[in-house]
């Protein structure tokens, strides 16, 4: 009788832990499970970050001769070269470089894939200003690509009627797949810039306009530093082109930047960048000998920052 006693509650016992596991299994069991085809999601790209980040590349990479080719350097015979003349159409086919191609700055926002495949773009524009804008803006797209340097203007060899659009060049390579999401982003804002800023034209400043609105910009000067004690542009700092990425995180953003150079080239392509990277920035056309050219007063030093 003691041992059917003793029995019941042990019985019980079990029963009772039977159920109470059989409750924690199921809870376990209704709790989602992540499958072998699930994958964890990634962190969404910053633009910002990845803009800036490679904008201060640019600059910390930047060669002597800032991507500008002479007539020298160019072999319009070599098939692995593209040459792209960036005028409009009349003036392209009035005369340009042999076997270059026509395209407006707008259209190459679409093909940067295309352009990719290539080994080398050279691009030309009548003094060199905006083909340094374009070199500058595609190069942060991963393209391979320089400019005539002082453009059609200081050309010496022979030109011959433009007569081939891009198109052309286009139809013989396979546009490359979008690649990782940093390179698509850059993508997307090379296209917004090439569409928009130069297409526009709005993204260079002319000498009059500076001079009546001297205090609405950060005035960038990134000409050497003797040339910049000389003379230069009144409330300009100077800050060489190549020691621009080190300096970005100090630039302010309360004001627009306005970025010169001698003749346009080098502003232009420094402009370009700090654009793409994010900051609201112009170039002054012409650069620091335009300015000169037309008459406007120059400031010392003294009275302006230098940053080494």
């Amino acid at each position: 009788m003691k041992t059917t006693i003793l029995a019941i509650p042990l019985l019980a016992l079990l029963l009772s832990g039977c159920s109470d596991n059989g409750a924690s299994d199921a809870a376990f069991h209704n709790e989602p499970e992540q499958t072998d085809n699930e994958s964890v999601s990634e962190p969404v790209p910053d633009e910002d970050e990845i803009r800036f980040t490679a904008g201060a590349a640019y600059f910390n990479r930047l060669t002597t001769n800032r991507y500008m080719l002479s007539e020298d350097d160019i072999d319009p015979a070599d098939s692995g070269t593209w040459l792209i003349d960036l005028r409009n159409s009349a003036a392209f086919s009035e005369g340009s470089l042999p076997e270059a191609v026509s395209s407006d700055p707008a259209s190459l926002g679409d093909v940067l894939g295309a352009l990719r495949q290539t080994d080398q773009v050279v691009f030309i524009s009548e003094d060199g200003q905006v083909a340094s804008q374009v070199m500058a803006a595609t190069r942060m797209a991963g393209i391979n690509s320089s400019l005539l340097a002082g453009g059609i203007r200081d050309y010496k060899g022979d030109l011959q009627p433009g007569q081939r659009s891009v198109s052309e060049l286009l139809d013989t390579v396979e546009e490359a797949p979008g690649g990782d999401p940093e390179t698509q982003i850059m993508d997307e804002v090379v296209n917004r810039y090439l569409s928009g800023d130069i297409a526009t034209d709005r993204s260079r400043v002319d000498p009059e306009t500076l001079h009546a609105n001297l205090s609405d910009y950060y005035i960038i000067d990134t000409r050497s530093e003797a040339d910049y004690k000389e003379a230069h542009v009144p409330t300009a700092h100077h800050i060489p082109v190549a020691s621009i990425g080190q300096h970005m995180p100090d630039i302010p953003a309360d004001k627009p930047l306005l970025v010169y150079c001698y003749s346009g080239q080098t502003g232009a392509q420094a402009a370009t960048v700090l654009a793409v990277a994010g900051f609201e920035t112009y170039t002054l056309t012409g650069g620091m000998g335009n300015w000169v050219q037309q008459g406007f007063e120059t400031a010392q030093p003294e009275a302006d920052p230098v940053t080494q």
